[in-house]
């Protein structure tokens, strides 16, 4: 089987996170992380063994496209789309990987873009979708028909009932739960442990059980 070798832009706690999913995924040959991609991102104790490349400015990246495939991991949802958008434009054959846990159950019909990661335990049932740069964290479920779209965060335990639909940029924060045939609009952030039972707006802010628009 041959590999795909893989660096992963940014060496903060969500890096460790995908380093960890990564090294179990036989598909990918892990060749180090690139920091500096983010002013004073804090950096993990590395193992000895791990390389950390000082890639400096962002552009010297240049050297490494031709031969390797990338992924954002930076947690939150402005920046990994800066960091992504900024690439593209400068290197039109960038490679975007995606990483799904070898511990996450996801059905066979269900699509997921270049550059999002699913995390372990996380299940996703038929006829689900997730966009492009989006993160599906640990021991979220997320059953039929749902439509995660592009530079999502799910924190670790989100549950989304049938046919959700959440909408470009919106975060929603750890054990929450979604009702069914709900959207979450555009740029939206959803505080933890909340219950969505109705559509939310776009670049709002929704809390508590059930969720008041704050």
């Amino acid at each position: 089987m041959t590999k795909n070798n893989l660096y992963i832009l940014g060496s903060g706690d969500h890096a460790k996170v995908i380093y960890s999913e990564v090294s179990n995924i036989k598909k990918f040959s892990f060749k180090g992380f690139i920091n500096k991609i983010l002013l004073n991102e804090k950096i993990f104790k590395f193992d000895k063994n791990l390389k950390l490349k000082e890639i400096g400015k962002i552009s010297n990246i240049k050297k490494l496209i031709l031969n390797n495939y990338f992924i954002v991991a930076i947690g939150k949802n402005n920046l990994r789309k800066k960091i992504v958008l900024d690439l593209e434009k400068k290197f039109k054959n960038i490679k975007w990987a995606k990483v799904i846990s070898s511990k996450s159950n996801i059905d066979k019909s269900v699509t997921i873009g270049n550059g999002s990661m699913i995390i372990s335990g996380t299940t996703i049932n038929i006829g689900s979708k997730v966009g492009k740069h989006s993160i599906i964290n640990t021991n979220c479920s997320l059953d039929h028909d749902n439509l995660i779209k592009d530079y999502v965060n799910c924190s670790p335990g989100v549950v989304c009932a049938g046919n959700v639909t959440v909408l470009d940029d919106v975060f929603i924060g750890m054990n929450t739960s979604v009702k069914q045939n709900t959207t979450i609009n555009s740029n939206t952030i959803i505080g933890a442990h909340s219950y969505v039972n109705k559509n939310c707006r776009k670049n709002s802010i929704y809390y508590g059980v059930p969720i008041k628009k704050r």
